[in-house]
Formats: C-alpha cells, structure tokens, sequence
C-alpha cells in the first residue's frame, strides 16, 4: 500500500468554511484545477465558531508526506551517543527495540505510517 506522493497542500481561503481540504499538488500547473486529487477533508468549524484544533490537524495531515520523509532520514541517521544501540551498555544483546533516542521515535512513526498490508 503506498500513500498519494507530495507535497500535498491545504485548501481554506475562506474564514468562514465549514472544512479544510487537503489536496496532492503534484499535478502540472495547468490541470491543477480540473484534476486535483483530495487527500483528505477536515471539520474545521463547530457552530461557526473556528475550531483551531482542527485547523491545526488538517496542518499536520498537510505536512504528513514530508515529515514521513525527514523521518525516513532520521531512521537512517546514526543513533545519539546515549542511546542503548549506540553504546552497547546495560544488556548481552541490544536489538533496535531497546532505541531510545530519535532513530527509534522516527522507526515507530514510520511503523504507523505505513502499516504492513
């Protein structure tokens, strides 16, 4: 399973607009506003009332393709002095489990990223 490549932008032009649509924008200029893809749309208003946690998720879900990129580096990064893989202390046998530093927050977000189908 593989996900829309990016970057994807966020649609909210309007103050007053009930949702935040998040779109591929990958297409070439000229067929953006015919074909573009919807990644996802998110309720960004409650009563009329902006919700800015919404209007924050709907950010997130915008950025996700290059935060899933910059984790794929740091997982491939070499592991912080401390981190239990990298000195090798504490146990006979240190397996990537025992990762406490940014490679293994980075692996674990990847996990959720692209789960195993």
């Amino acid at each position: 399973m593989e996900h829309t490549k990016g970057p994807w932008m966020m649609s909210h032009q309007d103050p007053w607009a009930s949702k935040a649509i998040i779109f591929d924008e990958s297409m070439p200029e000229g067929r953006k506003a015919r074909l573009m893809k919807k990644i996802a749309e998110v309720e960004i208003t409650n009563v009329n009332i902006i919700d800015t946690e919404g209007l924050a998720n709907a950010h997130l879900i915008a950025a996700a393709p290059d935060l899933l990129e910059a984790a794929e580096k740091a997982a491939r990064g070499a592991h912080h002095p401390a981190c239990p893989i990298a000195t090798g202390k504490g146990q006979t046998t240190v397996t990537h489990d025992d990762c406490t530093c940014h490679v293994g927050i980075a692996r674990t977000a990847i996990e959720k990223a692209k789960p195993i189908c």
